[in-house]
């Protein structure tokens, strides 16, 4: 059978607008850490590669991954993260004691986010529920040796394990969006906020992401977090190379008739 160049059009045309409309709104998740527990009794954060910090010079801390039924989102599976690829194993978050530290950091450095692609990072999200409107919480991230904090902060008022309120971060390399974080464990003054950028976020693959969770004022609380997302918008070459492959074995099949 002959090769119809207007069905071969209609198909490319497709391509194109598939590719464009993954662009647009396809965004993937490329890392999700839900904190899940099942084993009956409390887990410590490292066990699914998180570590905690408290206070200014950076004391590790064990922290806990509460067994009991909470947590925000449940019914979620981890991606490039801890252990649990299971999504109903999602049940449980990271708890803190009650404390009036002013500040603590939950990090981990177990994925590395390929930023080779300029800005194909969407968002960075975080699940709280700390109940306390005078703890900052600040996405922080990691490029090279240097960590930064977000500008945006987050004040959180909700009480609930079992409905947490997500925050998202639009991710931007803008420098008003960041400020410069000091972060070295186990050390003088290893934990510390500090001034605005002076220029945009440098290049380079992001290494390690958390949370800094800062008390301007008020009584001691508890800090809770669950299901720390990263999303990537999907590079337009490699979905157009998916369609144009799906084109290629349709051109192949109508050859062979």
């Amino acid at each position: 059978m002959k090769i119809q160049t207007k069905s071969i059009l209609a198909v490319l045309a497709s391509a194109i607008l598939i590719a464009n409309a993954t662009t647009a709104s396809g965004a993937t998740v490329i890392y999700r850490e839900t904190f899940g527990n099942s084993s009956g009794s409390d887990r410590q954060a490292s066990a699914v590669g998180w570590n905690i910090l408290l206070g200014a010079d950076a004391e590790p801390q064990t922290g806990n991954l509460n067994s009991r039924l909470g947590g925000t989102p449940d019914n979620l599976a981890d991606v490039n993260a801890g252990t649990n690829s299971d999504p109903s194993l999602s049940l449980g978050y990271l708890i803190t004691p009650n404390t009036s530290t002013d500040i603590w950091a939950f990090y981990t450095t177990e994925y590395t986010v390929d930023r080779s692609v300029p800005d194909d990072v969407e968002s960075i999200s975080v699940y709280l529920g700390n109940a306390n409107i005078n703890r900052e919480n600040r996405i922080i991230i990691q490029i090279g040796s240097d960590w930064y904090a977000s500008s945006t902060v987050w004040n959180d008022s909700s009480n609930s394990a079992t409905a947490m309120t997500k925050y998202s971060l639009p991710f931007t390399t803008a420098k008003e969006g960041w400020l410069n974080l000091t972060l070295t464990p186990e050390t003088t003054n290893g934990l510390v906020l500090g001034a605005a950028l002076t220029d945009d976020l440098p290049s380079g693959n992001i290494t390690g992401f958390g949370l800094l969770a800062a008390r301007s004022s008020g009584n001691s609380d508890r800090i809770r977090l669950d299901t720390y997302e990263i999303t990537q918008i999907p590079e337009p070459g490699s979905v157009l190379l998916i369609s144009l492959g799906g084109l290629g074995l349709l051109l192949r099949r109508r050859r062979r008739s």
